[in-house]
């Protein structure tokens, strides 16, 4: 029986290498097709709300001030009791968990007062915050294995009752989604802005300017197609210009190679606001580790010292250079 020891990894705390984590747990844990791994992964999926097409809330990092929050809440917050299970849900007809999971999920974390209901994906497996949201996803799992839930996936009994193997099965889960989050492979936008910044010549500080997810809008489709970004009120006036700028490069790049039949199957429109009933600006969800100019003076403004630190902000780049540098190809 294969079991998951701190004396797998050196130092007795795991590794950051995707690689060398997925090499040792190879060893240790179950195959991820196995009826365990099958069955963290599906219920993971419904309680993040992956299974939602074109969701985009499971890519959320909190908040600096809600990180700041989470990290420094007491392991009691799991101590509250969840919902019963519905007789109807307790037994699956498919490998596909019910939403019914995902409310009871979130109804635990309202209770408990946890500020979150995803991972912070920017901050390692090992933070406060990705700590308590593995356990309070293991918390409900194995609710739901208790309430006979998980029967059609056949769970080794032994494998069932090992919760350091649930966790590592969790962690290799979460290594797989964070690796795909930070080389670009959920979002749409964010993958057209860092293609179009690697092929120029510039400084590689500048071109991992948007390999946060955060640093992209958020996105919905529209009845024709087109994609509107929702506006970051977060983000400087210098910083959405770049945006903007790649945004045009890429539509005429796509324009010389597929025709002018590829706007009217992908068009990049921003979402303006009613101005005659102006709304303060919202400010969440604000990736940290940026340029200080990257961040909108009105968002900078409404930090306490405390969350200034937390933001972690770089020295300010030469906009008017890069932009200079970014020129947008003739029609």
């Amino acid at each position: 029986m294969k079991t998951v020891t701190c004396s797998h990894f050196s130092g007795h705390t795991p590794p950051t290498n995707t690689r060398k984590v997925n090499s040792i747990y190879s060893a240790v844990l179950p195959k991820s097709t196995s009826p365990l791994c099958r069955s963290v992964s599906s219920f993971t999926r419904t309680l993040l709300d992956l299974n939602t097409k074109s969701s985009e809330v499971w890519k959320i990092c909190p908040s600096a001030q809600d990180f700041q929050i989470g990290c420094s809440l007491p392991s009691s917050v799991l101590i509250h009791p969840i919902s019963q299970i519905p007789e109807s849900a307790a037994s699956l007809k498919s490998e596909k968990i019910p939403d019914l999971f995902r409310v009871l999920y979130l109804q635990d974390l309202s209770a408990s007062g946890f500020p979150g209901a995803t991972f912070a994906w920017e901050h390692p497996w090992e933070s406060p915050w990705n700590q308590s949201i593995a356990q309070f996803i293991l918390k409900h799992w194995q609710h739901a294995h208790q309430s006979g839930v998980f029967k059609i996936f056949y769970i080794d009994p032994i494998e069932a009752s090992n919760n350091k193997l649930h966790m590592g099965t969790l962690h290799r889960w979460f290594l797989g989604r964070a690796e795909g989050l930070r080389l670009g492979r959920f979002s749409q936008i964010q993958k057209h802005r860092q293609q179009t910044l690697s092929n120029l010549n510039i400084t590689a500080e500048h071109k991992a300017l948007f390999d946060t997810l955060g640093c992209s809008s958020e996105t919905e489709k529209l009845p024709d197609k087109s994609l509107v970004k929702v506006p970051l009120s977060w983000r400087s006036t210098e910083f959405q210009l770049l945006a903007q700028q790649l945004d045009k490069i890429h539509i005429r790049k796509k324009m010389s190679t597929k025709g002018p039949k590829y706007t009217t199957n992908y068009t990049i429109e921003n979402r303006r606001l009613d101005p005659i009933s102006p709304i303060s600006p919202a400010f969440s969800n604000v990736p940290t580790n940026l340029p200080i100019n990257c961040y909108a003076p009105e968002y900078i403004k409404t930090l306490t010292d405390t969350q200034k630190i937390l933001l972690n902000s770089k020295p300010a780049i030469n906009f008017p250079a890069l932009l200079n540098m970014i020129q947008i190809p003739c029609e």
